[in-house]
């Protein structure tokens, strides 16, 4: 039986294909200049709303995985366990939080992916800027998540090769494909040379990230559009399909980390 995982990996390929739909008109309209800026627009905002849409289906996807499999709540990572335990209490009480704690190790509960999205109601219906992201990944237990990537062989994704581009998006979209079919995952970060550092200092993680400022980047251009500040495009369809590459790199990183920092064989 496919995880949850594998299904939203195949769902992700259907998204991104709109888009690729969407580009390819674009560039034989290139011509065009009032049709050729309206399909830039739209690819450019459709590509932010797939990549919120991503962003929060992985999240419940990892979660729907642990509560399908044989684990149990107390077989789960400790940061998975403080993240629900917070998600119920109003003020950050350690009191509370550990008699709900020792009270969850104890029945048969099930994680919600609420949780994890919008801890303490603080997050719902925000786009997924840089902050978002981080912040959603330190509910699993990862610290700094778009500075823990840079300098890894995702970086290629900045180089001006767009081949090299495609290819490091392939190796870790096949990779994933291949070691999220069957649950717990079989994920490692070596083979993408990420070194995640849990003592990492956190003044080197506040510092913002080549990933960190493409994000915030592409949300602004996003923006823009989306609020009807502009009715130009601000990017040609190339550079929306060089950004869309990043994306999808992005994203893939993304679920890399949340399925390893997931499995209960962290404990």
């Amino acid at each position: 039986m496919s995880t949850f995982v594998s299904l939203g990996l195949e769902s992700l390929q259907k998204r991104f294909a709109e888009i690729d739909l969407i580009l390819s008109y674009a560039s034989e309209k290139e011509n065009t200049s009032e049709l050729y800026s309206t399909l830039c627009r739209s690819a450019q905002v459709l590509l932010i709303a797939h990549f919120e849409g991503a962003v929060k289906q992985f999240v419940r996807d990892v979660i729907d995985d642990f509560n399908q499999s044989n684990y149990e709540f107390k077989d789960s990572p400790n940061a998975l366990k403080y993240t629900f335990c917070t998600f119920f209490i109003k003020e950050n009480n350690d009191l509370i939080r550990n008699k709900l704690l020792d009270t969850f190790n104890s029945v048969p509960v099930k994680y919600t992916a609420e949780a994890f999205l919008f801890n303490n109601h603080s997050d719902n219906n925000r786009n997924p800027n840089s902050n978002v992201l981080n912040n959603i990944l330190q509910r699993f237990g990862v610290s700094g998540f778009l500075s823990q990537i840079e300098n890894s062989d995702l970086d290629i994704a900045f180089e001006d090769s767009k081949s090299n581009q495609v290819a490091i998006r392939d190796k870790i979209k096949f990779y994933l494909i291949e070691n999220v079919k069957s649950y717990p995952y079989t994920v490692s970060l070596e083979l993408f040379n990420i070194k995640y550092d849990r003592n990492a200092d956190k003044r080197k993680l506040r510092k913002k990230s080549i990933w960190e400022e493409f994000l915030d980047e592409v949300m602004i251009k996003r923006h823009t559009i989306a609020h009807g500040n502009s009715l130009e495009s601000q990017c040609s369809h190339t550079e929306i399909e060089r950004s869309k590459l990043k994306i999808e790199i992005l994203i893939y990183a993304y679920v890399l980390l949340l399925c390893k920092f997931s499995s209960p064989s962290l404990n």
